[in-house]
């Protein structure tokens, strides 16, 4: 079953790289540089939009913006958050 899973997102790896592309440069626009690093893609380099990171410029930025996620009903999960 897994093996399935996997074949159908090769088989669809365009479409779903085009897709997360799509959200990394609506978010990348939408996004205020003043509090936050955006991540940067090299010119020699290629990337598959596996995830949209940003660098905040304090931890008191950090916690805002957790606590503004939180109220929105966004809950981060995972690690990343806490690097």
């Amino acid at each position: 079953m897994l093996a399935a899973f996997l074949l159908g997102q090769l088989e669809n790896m365009d479409l779903i790289t085009r897709s997360r592309e799509r959200v990394y440069r609506l978010y990348s626009a939408n996004s205020d540089e003043e509090l936050l690093t955006l991540p940067t893609i090299p010119p020699d380099c290629e990337a598959n939009y596996h995830m949209f990171f940003i660098l905040l410029n304090s931890l008191s930025a950090r916690s805002r913006l957790k606590e503004h996620l939180k109220s929105r009903s966004i809950i981060l999960s995972g690690k990343h958050h806490d690097c």
